[in-house]
């Protein structure tokens, strides 16, 4: 719901406030006094293309903001996580633009993109008139009002869930064979490439092995003379081992009862005797291990030349040979299965596509049955809206196979005739904007309940009307102001009162420079404003009764 809409020095509004609310609102002025401005400046806080000649005087920059209380589940959710900004249910939109052609558009004070800015407006408001906000007119959103009105949620979830199923289906068979063909194409390069490596026989982390020993063989002379020396002090005649055997044992031959202590410690030397014992194995292995053969450093190297250079070749990491080699194995093992899988991915594919086209002709049944009920309630509306001569239909057309998506098979668009010679037209084909207007707000009224609410904006849904067609327009403004906020800038008597909330628009000029404001009326107050919109501004007993049997019969 649409909270609050500040407008800052736009045109000859210098700064106004207002604050809306749940039901019908509507707005109601003079012929001039800024009516438009209003919506001009709530187009811009919603992601219009900004005008810059909107700016007034008071500066060389413009602002409006627009404030909202959305739900926790509203779709709007999805969009502050892509833009990592932290959601609140009271959601500002604020535009900001400047005369030196610079605009900005902004989410709780986030700086966002205006595209995104212009995403979050079309969710949130719907603006029927002369704005070109009419999500409606796009017939790529026909399918989803339609989907919506007919309640077959299930059945719209099978066709989406199965088209994705035969996409994986189809994008799988279709890599298996490329692959496939491609593999064909150089299977006896590979069974050549394949003899080499068995010849070749990489080990797993042979490169880093070849690595080290070549470290060991390169300094083997200054390492075997570190570490004769390190087990001449481990087992010489003044070794470290032998110093401790002969402190351990004069230790153990004490007679008398030996202290806890000195018992820990004696433990303590024997741990360390072992361990100097172990250390003194390791140093002989690792001295027969040593290659000091002259021709030893030179068998690493080719070796390892051997392995890099065939790496090059088959363009693969040194160290990730023996897994390549594994896998190439396999490969040319499984090739007496890959006509076999081919064909079991082509069957799966197929099994796919025929779900997804039974679960298309199911939603297009469905699609058909409510497109009959949803015209003829539309039809019903139109006559009362002095739209007597026009018809609407629903058009469900199949489309190329090639073009079946998510949504089905089917393309919707909702046509219309506005007299009996013409010919069915999409909605957007329709010139008159109060023609527009009260054909929109007949379809809005039958939908009503069944999408996502919205706050709903209508200017000049009482073009050319009056009598009982602008009281018919009333009506419908506040039944279908029961599920969703409506807003309504009118020239309507009729139409004004039965408004919930109303709001008056004036122009006055202080110090030869025009202004606008925007305030509530109180309902002790309404009898004037109607009464004027009756009369003129001679304003007459006979207005005022009028008006009064408006508000309140």
């Amino acid at each position: 719901m649409l909270k609050k809409l500040n407008i800052e020095n736009i045109v000859h509004i210098d700064n106004v406030s207002i604050d809306l609310n749940e039901g019908l609102n509507v707005f109601t002025g003079e012929t001039g006094a800024g009516k438009s401005i209003l919506l001009e400046g709530l187009g811009l806080a919603l992601g219009s293309r900004a005008n810059f000649s909107l700016i007034g005087n008071l500066d060389n920059k413009a602002e409006t903001s627009a404030e909202f209380l959305i739900p926790d589940n509203h779709p709007i959710k999805k969009i502050f996580i892509q833009e990592n900004i932290e959601f609140n249910q009271k959601l500002v939109l604020k535009r900001v633009i400047s005369n030196n052609g610079i605009s900005k558009a902004y989410l709780n004070n986030n700086h966002i993109n205006l595209n995104i800015l212009n995403k979050i407006g079309q969710l949130l408001v719907e603006v029927q008139g002369q704005f070109d906000n009419h999500t409606l007119l796009d017939t790529k959103n026909h399918v989803y009002f339609l989907d919506q009105y007919g309640q077959y949620n299930a059945a719209r979830q099978k066709v989406t869930s199965t088209y994705l199923e035969m996409k994986e289906a189809k994008d799988n068979y279709l890599k298996f064979k490329k692959d496939f063909e491609n593999f064909e194409k150089t299977v006896e390069f590979t069974k050549s490439i394949l003899i080499e490596l068995d010849g070749l026989g990489p080990k797993q982390n042979e490169e880093g092995e070849l690595l080290n020993k070549r470290a060991l063989v390169a300094n083997s002379k200054k390492l075997i003379e570190t570490l004769n020396h390190a087990g001449e002090n481990l087992n010489g005649e003044k070794a470290i081992k032998k110093l401790l055997n002969y402190t351990l044992t004069s230790l153990e031959k004490i007679n008398i009862k030996k202290p806890e202590a000195l018992e820990e410690t004696i433990e303590t030397l024997k741990r360390a005797y072992n361990e100097i014992e172990e250390a003194s194995i390791q140093i002989n292995n690792i001295l027969n291990s040593i290659e000091t053969s002259p021709d030893a450093l030179d068998g690493i190297d080719n070796r390892l030349y051997s392995l890099r250079n065939f790496a090059r070749k088959v363009q693969c990491d040194t160290d990730k040979l023996f897994e390549y080699h594994i896998k190439l194995k396999e490969k040319i093992n499984n090739i007496d299965n890959k006509n076999e899988c081919l064909e079991n991915k082509e069957k799966q594919y197929t099994i796919k596509q025929k779900e997804f086209k039974n679960n298309c002709l199911e939603l297009r049944r469905l699609r058909i049955k409510a497109s009959m009920e949803l015209d003829q309630k539309i039809n019903k509306e139109l006559p009362s809206l002095k739209l007597d001569q026009a018809k609407f239909k629903t058009s469900i057309k199949e489309k190329d196979e090639g073009d079946w998506n998510e949504k089905g098979s089917d393309e919707i668009i909702f046509n219309i005739i506005t007299n009996p010679n013409q010919n069915f037209m999409p909605l957007d084909k329709i010139v008159s904007g109060g023609e527009l207007s009260r054909f929109l707000l007949a379809i809005k009224v039958v939908l009503a309940g069944s999408n996502l609410s919205k706050s709903l904006v209508f200017d000049e849904v009482d073009s050319g009307i009056g009598g009982q067609t602008a009281n018919a327009v009333g009506e419908r403004l506040f039944k279908l102001s029961q599920s969703n906020q409506v807003i309504v800038i009118t020239h309507s008597p009729q139409v004004a009162a039965k408004g919930e909330t109303h709001f008056l628009i004036e122009k006055y000029i202080e110090e030869e420079q025009p202004n606008t404001l925007c305030n509530q009326i109180a309902s002790n107050k309404r009898v004037e404003e109607i009464s004027r919109m009756l009369s003129g501004e001679s304003i007459t007993e006979e207005a005022r009764a009028a008006a009064m049997k408006l508000l309140y019969d």
